[in-house]
């Protein structure tokens, strides 16, 4: 049976804005040791964390949490945990949850799933899947009935010749799901402070928001102070206070003790992934009790 969606009306732009945080996805071994499965309790323990700390929405299923690499069952089993652990926290921060796969037919299928299981709204990469953007994003809609985020990521897009220059969504392509009362906002991880301006021309504070994907350098920083409606660092991960200092009065101090210190030891751990689940299980300040992650051996 189809739950119930969790707010009475539909998610509307206001009511995404902040810190939102791509959650990583924590991992075990299976019981026989051959395979890996999505260690609930450790994802409970993360949302519980990142929640106390005053973040304004959880995203499942980001690039930050492998949803694109994961196979089907560990994806559904992450969204599903995932938001019974926000809404038994606290029922009002809302849960986006990212369906970025490569065929559509899985696009739509798992988007359809997510409504179900009471996502707030869906982030959809339009880039990502194979098919045309514009019909990756008419058949989602078509098929849902609650808001869509898009989302622009040029590591994971390819080189594709219906994006602007192979890379990033066309702007025109923004400009026109902006029309959309369904499509909410857009992230964007394009590392272009060029890209970014043509995407605020967009913006409207009550209906589509705009959200940076960067925490690197103080342009993007001061942008999302200045212009942004909020922003989606996997950072938040480990120093989730940072960020809603940042958001909140503008406190930028801590936040960049936190970005000096990935800068000096996220190659030495392997990537930015690989440092922040380093972290987490940090003997000292246990958070998961999680060794792997999706990719791991």
């Amino acid at each position: 049976m189809e739950r119930i969606l969790y707010r009475e009306n539909l998610l509307t732009a206001p009511q995404l804005s902040g810190i939102i945080v791509p959650l990583m996805t924590p991992f075990k071994r299976t019981d026989d040791g051959q395979g890996k499965t999505v260690d609930t309790a450790s994802q409970d323990l993360l949302i519980k964390r990142l929640v106390a700390a005053g973040v304004h929405g959880i995203f499942l299923g980001g690039n930050a949490g492998e949803g694109r690499q994961m196979d089907v069952a560990n994806w559904k089993l992450s969204i599903n945990s995932g938001i019974e652990s926000v809404r038994s926290t606290d029922a009002h921060i809302p849960v986006v949850v990212g369906v970025l796969r490569k065929d559509l037919k899985e696009v739509v299928s798992l988007a359809l799933y997510a409504q179900k299981q009471g996502a707030d709204a869906l982030v959809l990469a339009p880039g990502f899947t194979e098919a045309d953007i514009y019909d990756t994003r008419n058949k989602v809609m078509q098929a849902t009935n609650i808001p869509i985020v898009l989302y622009n990521n040029p590591e994971f897009h390819g080189d594709r010749s219906d994006l602007d220059d192979g890379k990033n969504l066309p702007i025109t392509f923004i400009g026109n799901s902006a029309k959309s009362e369904r499509i909410i906002g857009v992230k964007d991880t394009s590392r272009s402070l060029t890209y970014l301006a043509q995407l605020l021309k967009y913006r409207d504070p009550n209906s589509f928001h705009v959200f940076q994907g960067n925490t690197e350098g103080n342009g993007y920083i001061n942008e999302i102070s200045a212009d942004c409606d909020g922003m989606v660092p996997v950072e938040a991960n480990v120093y989730p206070e940072a960020l809603v200092k940042l958001w909140e009065n503008g406190d930028s101090n801590d936040l960049y003790k936190v970005l000096e210190y990935f800068k000096q030891h996220t190659e030495e751990s392997g990537g930015t992934l690989r440092l922040i689940k380093k972290l987490l299980n940090d003997p000292n300040d246990r958070v998961l009790a999680t060794a792997m992650m999706y990719e791991d051996e």
